[in-house]
């Protein structure tokens, strides 16, 4: 950023000239740029930049420039509601609690009635002083996005926040083992759609409005946690988004995981699943096979399935608990995206799933292969044999004869012949144009497809019916 002396004269930069809306929105651009994103672990966290992060820094230094600046720095609300508060702020060998008090006091004071995002992230060794939680409480009616971490009883002093969050649209919390499970201060927040939630006690979250909630995230969940998901699932409104994260990385070898689950309806739309940190991947078949055998999900729409490990670890597919779940839930009339692309699922165990999905429009599927570490399971999916038997021809059974977006990762074992004929019968489907074709290549795999599969497909694109693009396989571990 040039020196405040540089630009001080009016007659010195056409910038000047900008109207003042437009200048508001350079210097929001100017305040994220020239200020370093909040760390992601207290590790890296320097008191310096904290407080230059609360002062908002650059800011200031843009209100030097001259008085129609300073006007415009100072004078706009929204350049001022991002507040981040790290617990460097208040530790007792490094507070200064008349600073930080006084610094806050201006920020929320120069936002005026803009709504805020605040980040408030806590360590064990000290709470916020209370100067610092009258100031925030006394605005939370203007909280519209919260992340809070609360290792220790931070949310114990924020009882003042209770009934006074009629902004709030987004909460992302953290609770650590010591802190609290007590999270009736978000009972009524009438607006609050979005919750991402981490604790060692998954039944905290039923103190949250669920039945107003779109999407719902719960992660670092354990085994013993998902009863009482399941149980929350049917409070989740019609076509909400429950994205689940478990960590199995403490169940042994030998145990298996035994799940009894009362049997509970959801008119969830989406059901996302991750699977974290090193797993044995026949826990993850028992964990995927709980959820589908305890859940209906007359009105779900997508299944995303992940695994953080991919490829080293793969996610093992429960066939039987799927096919139920299918069953029971009418899949055949509503899902229309099925992405497991960390599953491993063989050629049968995949036909007969799709045989029950006619509605499906997306399928996003994958090859897999041993990995330089050892890990992964050796499967070649995307074949000739599953490409003819998803290509669509007069006479044959049809298999998701709506199907309108394919993503194959593969190892190109297959003949490009048979890629061809799959796009086509799907062109020619009589569908709204135009049919997706994502087709990557896993590390080491690349080749060139012939020169008359490539003129077709081009021909196809430049008619508009098609969208297809042939890429390297956009995983980390390339």
């Amino acid at each position: 950023m040039q020196s405040p002396q540089y630009l001080s004269s009016p007659d010195t930069c056409a910038i000047h000239t900008l109207p003042s809306e437009l200048l508001a929105e350079i210097f929001a651009l100017c305040w994220h740029a020239f200020t370093p994103s909040f760390p992601d672990t207290h590790d890296s966290v320097s008191i310096e930049v904290e407080i230059r992060r609360l002062a908002h820094a650059p800011l200031l230094e843009l209100s030097q420039v001259c008085s129609r600046w300073h006007a415009i720095a100072v004078g706009t609300p929204s350049l001022w509601s991002d507040i981040c508060l790290d617990s460097v702020l208040w530790r007792p060998a490094l507070r200064n609690p008349t600073r930080v008090t006084t610094l806050l006091k201006a920020a929320l004071e120069r936002g005026g009635n803009a709504s805020i995002i605040l980040t408030i992230r806590n360590d064990f060794d000290s709470l916020p002083p209370a100067l610092v939680v009258a100031l925030l409480v006394a605005h939370s009616e203007r909280w519209k996005k919260l992340a809070i971490g609360c290792d220790g009883p931070v949310l114990a002093l924020f009882s003042g926040i209770a009934g006074r969050l009629s902004r709030l649209d987004y909460l992302e919390i953290y609770v650590s083992e010591e802190g609290p499970e007590d999270m009736t201060v978000f009972e009524v927040a009438p607006r609050l759609t979005d919750v991402t939630y981490s604790g060692d006690s998954a039944s905290a979250l039923g103190r949250f409005p669920l039945e107003q909630l779109w999407c719902l995230t719960c992660m670092a969940l354990t085994p013993l946690e998902l009863p009482i998901i399941i149980s929350l699932a049917r409070r989740l409104p019609s076509a909400g988004e429950l994205r689940l994260q478990f960590s199995l990385v403490d169940q042994p070898s030998d145990e298996a995981l035994q799940y009894d689950i009362p049997p509970v309806t959801s008119d969830i739309g989406i059901l996302f699943v991750e699977v974290v940190d090193p797993f044995y991947p026949f826990h993850s078949e028992q964990t995927l096979g709980g959820l589908f055998e305890s859940l209906t999900l007359p009105s779900l729409d997508k299944i995303e399935l992940e695994s953080s490990e991919y490829p080293r670890l793969l996610l093992t597919w429960p066939q039987e608990s799927f096919l139920a779940l299918s069953a029971r839930s009418s899949f055949d009339a509503h899902l229309r995206v099925l992405e497991i692309y960390d599953v491993h699922i063989t050629h049968g165990e995949l036909l007969a799933c799709l045989s029950g999905l006619s509605s499906l429009e997306r399928l996003a599927i994958s090859d897999h292969q041993t990995v330089a570490t050892g890990g992964g399971i050796a499967s070649h999916l995307i074949t000739d044999a599953l490409l003819a038997r998803l290509t669509l021809a007069p006479g044959s059974s049809e298999l998701v004869p709506r199907l309108r977006s394919a993503s194959f990762q593969s190892l190109l074992r297959f003949a490009d012949s048979a890629y061809l004929a799959f796009v086509l019968s799907r062109v020619d489907n009589g569908a709204a144009p135009p049919f997706k074709s994502h087709l990557c290549w896993l590390p080491g795999c690349h080749r060139v497809l012939d020169a008359t599969t490539t003129a077709q497909l081009d021909d196809l694109g430049a008619q508009m019916l098609l969208t297809f693009r042939f890429s390297e396989a956009e995983s980390e571990w390339i």
